[in-house]
């Protein structure tokens, strides 16, 4: 995988328009406990940078970046394991695999994460909604999902005006990860104001960018 660069401009959750993430306090102190600074991500984070957790925007647990494991959380007594999750108050959480990433690129889990509030009072690293939007983008070029594009276009939709968006990294991100021309679709269907129905077709159409040749030296 390759590292997107450049990097972000520091920002703070004000510059950008989060909704508040619902983390039990339980886990949330686990994690003060273990020493860690997970990242949210996959729908939950859809949810922070949409505000929506209705229909497509449902999850079903909350996913983390991080170094942890299930089996570290043995500790805590009232957490329960079931299967790939851990239970806390009755919350799914599973923690995928890393590094974090969107398809051959390597995201930096400071500079590509913003602190976002939660529910409960506390604050949580999150991953940023440009890199989510691209993660969404992968998934539809990926494998055909179409509620991923709503999932991104709604991303777009609130976050694409705030002051903390960063065009240049998506573009610059977009074009490592071979996304170019899909986040070009959904750009010009944003600026546009009136994203048609016909168009999901067009969208699931969509491939990865052609892989560059590197120029031959005789």
């Amino acid at each position: 995988m390759n590292q997107s660069k450049p990097g972000h401009e520091p920002d703070s959750p004000s510059s950008l328009k989060p909704t508040p993430a619902f983390i039990p306090l339980p886990l949330l102190r686990a994690f003060s406990e273990l020493k860690a600074e997970p990242i949210l991500v996959g729908g939950a984070a859809v949810q922070v940078w949409t505000g929506r957790s209705d229909g497509l925007f449902q999850t079903g647990d909350l996913d983390f970046i991080t170094h942890l494991q299930v089996s570290d959380f043995t500790r805590f007594t009232n957490f329960k394991r079931e299967g790939r999750h851990l239970i806390v108050d009755g919350v799914a959480v599973e923690f995928p695999s890393g590094p974090l990433g969107v398809a051959e690129v390597y995201l930096d889990t400071v500079e590509d994460t913003v602190m976002v509030p939660t529910s409960t009072g506390g604050m949580v690293r999150c991953i940023r909604p440009e890199a989510l939007l691209l993660d969404r983008l992968a998934q539809v070029v990926g494998w055909n999902h179409a509620d991923a594009y709503a999932q991104a276009l709604a991303v777009l939709v609130m976050q694409g005006n705030q002051p903390g968006w960063d065009w240049p990294w998506l573009e610059s991100a977009a074009l490592n990860s071979r996304l170019s021309a899909a986040l070009g679709h959904i750009r010009r269907e944003w600026e546009t104001g009136s994203p048609a129905p016909e168009n999901l077709e067009v969208v699931l159409s969509l491939n990865w960018d052609p892989i560059k040749q590197r120029p031959s030296h005789g």
